[in-house]
């Protein structure tokens, strides 16, 4: 015989809870639930997010179908499978949503969803603690929202930051208003989380009308002809089957509740009869127009001031776990965003459409659950309303099987907008003067970068195009800026960002693992090619591993005659006693690891010539046409090893006074009119310097067009002189 109840309730997340609590009340309710009870430690430890975020205990682990918008990639999509659901795993925040879409539901039919409709339910759940006004805060529910105790110099930096760019304070963004600059609130008591089954599913529990089970998956929801009658579930190794007076209430969230409602015949007929399941009604919408919100989070990297990143780590991580452990203190007690910002991408706009968050923490590239090695601080940004939608479908009838989950990050236009917005605004609350001072940001797209940018490479190679860039000239010692490399910050120009950038590569050893892509910097002349090409030819040979081994290395020192010229030509600061009470293990640094000082590690320089090898052929230079620097390119006498460099005529193409490139071509001629280029060289520079540059990489690239032949025979002299 079933067993019959008023109420089944399927999934213990927040909706679940919620309704368990108020249901159970008055009749008598059956709660199911995939996961475990949540008992796990980390679970209510508010920083155990970063495990229960990776742990499939708890975590159904989904990930999204590869899109377009996001270069084919795949997304992690976690969702809660405990008591609690995902508010057991997630960032804790408490944030009810803007005013404007719950006003737009209203307005577009759905009656009882105004703003002002359900403002009533969000203070009845709510128990807040701290400043709020009472027209719109709660102080008696079962949700205790509570203020961020933990206070950081760099979060009150940014605050004063967006403040100077013209985002208003708000201490209370759940008030009356929603936009505005300040600290986050959070589902957080007494240091440990307050989940949906913390709030309102354990108060309950006593209730001899609520019966709640854990480990049971949910398998389809029984009908008596389109009425819901019932839940057939898998507990162990049995099917059981319960049965519902009154309602059935699919509580899934917004992954599981439709792939529920397909596999029991609900949804669009053609995607049931595609899995082999009956259907009970037609519903097209069902798991349709899914929107998320698409992150990017940009990491700077902290100077003079200490971060949460080194505060979890060694020694430090053992002290905070005693002050978790004693006092319910410490950055353990700390959910993952500390401030928020909601703004607008546009000034233009009446309501915000990006919301921002910042942490002086960061975390490795692609993970949420692995803090950087290196200070760090994060803005993240998010759009409030994509255009962009998808579709939650399942894969086949067997509910144990994960659906197919396609969010179509950043298919439209729009969406691609307003992020890169919420991006550029990103970047200048970093920029500002407040932050400005502890920010030190090395971003050299090879050389010590924040990313690895070896799959952008290969696939650029995979596509066979040569990559171009047109930087501006840019001021500020950042162009040299690099934690690690001394040749690095010791070569070329402060204001060229072409210049920052081809040595970067060049030192990063991307043409080394790369060797088949080819690379133009089409601003600026061959002048900067030409002295970096000989700097690095030149600190070689002071600072390859040999030389500073020999006679570099402080360890090899003689300290007796350093003493003795320091008695004889020191003065009152160069004393004996100064040299003596200098301690050795700083004049022994090279003996640590030496390779850690060798430069040239990542290009793997061996011998002078791979220099030539690896720079020459990679790398082309775009030059004005009346530069008569550009001679400098094919000077065999002035370059190191009788290198000539790839300059290739061009810059001048797209400017605004330039109509016609034939009438600039002449100005280029006139450097074999005074000797300084041969015929030979000319041609190069006009003709086979930019055949090679895409021919190089994809040898069909002029195929087609009226150079077609040329192209070709340039190309087979080039390949016959290589030979």
């Amino acid at each position: 015989m079933r067993e019959i109840f008023d109420y089944i309730i399927v999934g213990a997340g927040s909706a679940g809870s919620v309704l368990a609590n108020r249901l159970s009340g008055s009749a008598t309710v059956c709660v199911l639930e995939a996961g475990p009870s949540d008992r796990n430690p980390f679970i209510h430890i508010p920083a155990g997010f970063m495990k229960t975020l990776v742990d499939p205990a708890v975590n159904w682990l989904y990930e999204t179908e590869p899109g377009p918008g996001i270069d084919g990639r795949r997304i992690h999509a976690p969702r809660g499978k405990v008591l609690g659901g995902s508010s057991s795993i997630n960032g804790h925040i408490y944030n009810r949503g803007q005013r404007l879409d719950f006003d737009g539901w209203a307005q577009r039919g759905n009656r009882g969803w105004g703003y002002a409709d359900i403002l009533p339910y969000f203070k009845r759940t709510e128990r807040r603690i701290g400043d709020g006004d009472d027209a719109f805060r709660g102080r008696d529910g079962g949700l205790v929202v509570t203020d961020l105790a933990w206070r950081h110099p760099r979060c009150d930096a940014f605050i004063d930051g967006a403040v100077g760019l013209g985002i208003p304070r708000n201490p209370d963004y759940n008030g009356a208003r929603q936009e505005g600059v300040g600290y986050f609130q959070r589902a957080i008591y007494k240091g440990r989380r307050v989940s949906a089954a913390r709030a309102f599913l354990n108060p309950a529990r006593h209730r001899r009308s609520l019966d709640i089970r854990t480990r049971v998956h949910v398998h389809r929801v029984l009908f008596e002809g389109r009425r819901a009658t019932g839940i057939a579930y898998r507990r162990g190794g049995a099917i059981a089957e319960i049965q519902a007076r009154r309602e059935v209430i699919v509580c899934g969230g917004a992954v599981n509740s439709p792939q529920l409602l397909q596999i029991s015949g609900i949804g669009p007929a053609g995607l049931l009869r595609d899995i082999g399941v009956p259907v009970v009604h037609n519903l097209p919408g069902v798991g349709e127009n899914l929107r998320d919100h698409y992150p990017v989070r940009m990491v700077a990297r902290v100077k003079g001031i200490g971060t949460i990143n080194e505060r979890v780590r060694g020694v430090n991580l053992l002290a905070e776990v005693a002050k978790y452990a004693f006092a319910r203190k410490g950055v353990l007690t700390l959910s993952p965003s500390l401030v928020h910002i909601f703004w607008k991408s546009d000034e233009a706009l009446d309501h915000g459409d990006l919301q921002m968050t910042f942490t002086p923490a960061s975390y490795k590239e692609g993970v949420q659950s692995q803090l950087d090695d290196f200070p760090g601080m994060t803005v993240a940004v998010w759009q409030q309303r994509p255009e962009s939608s998808g579709y939650v479908r399942a894969r086949s009838g067997d509910a144990m099987k994960a659906p197919a989950i396609q969010p179509n990050y950043l298919a439209r236009e729009y969406d691609q907008r307003v992020l890169l917005d919420g991006m550029r605004l990103g970047r200048r609350l970093l920029g500002t003067p407040e932050l400005a001072p502890y920010t030190t940001h090395t971003h050299s797209f090879t050389l010590d970068a924040l990313h690895d940018y070896d799959p952008f490479w290969q696939r650029c190679a995979e596509l066979k195009v040569s990559i171009g860039c047109h930087s501006s000239p840019r001021g500020g010692g950042g162009l040299r800026g690099s934690p690690s490399n001394y040749v690095f910050n010791h070569l070329g120009s402060f204001a060229s960002g072409a210049e920052f950038l081809c040595r970067s590569l060049f030192l990063g050893g991307v043409t080394r693992r790369f060797p088949t892509l080819n690379f133009a910097f089409l601003e600026g002349g061959v002048a900067w090619a030409a002295d970096l090409y000989a700097s690095i030819v030149e600190a070689w040979e002071k600072r390859n591993m040999e030389t500073l081994m020999e006679y570099l290395n402080p360890h090899n020192l003689d300290m007796d005659l350093m003493v003795e010229m320091f008695d004889q030509y020191g003065n009152d600061y160069l004393t004996p006693e100064r040299m003596r009470a200098y301690p050795e293990t700083h004049n022994s640094r090279l003996d640590e690891d030496p390779e850690n000082y060798d430069d040239f590690r990542a290009c793997e320089i061996s011998r002078k010539t791979d220099i030539r090898e690896l720079f020459v052929p990679n790398f082309y230079f775009g030059c004005e046409a009346d530069d008569r620097l550009n001679a400098i390119a094919f000077d065999t006498r002035l370059n190191h090893m009788g290198a000539r460099l790839q300059a290739t005529f061009g810059s001048d193409i797209g400017h605004w006074d330039v109509l016609d490139s034939l009438r600039v071509v002449n100005e280029a001629y006139e450097l074999v009119e005074a000797g300084l280029m041969s015929g030979d060289d000319f041609r190069d520079f006009t003709f086979t310097n930019n055949v090679t540059l895409h021919a190089g990489v994809n040898p069909d690239f002029f195929k087609g067009t009226a150079i077609e032949a040329e192209a070709a025979q340039a190309m087979a002299k080039v390949n016959a002189a290589a030979e």
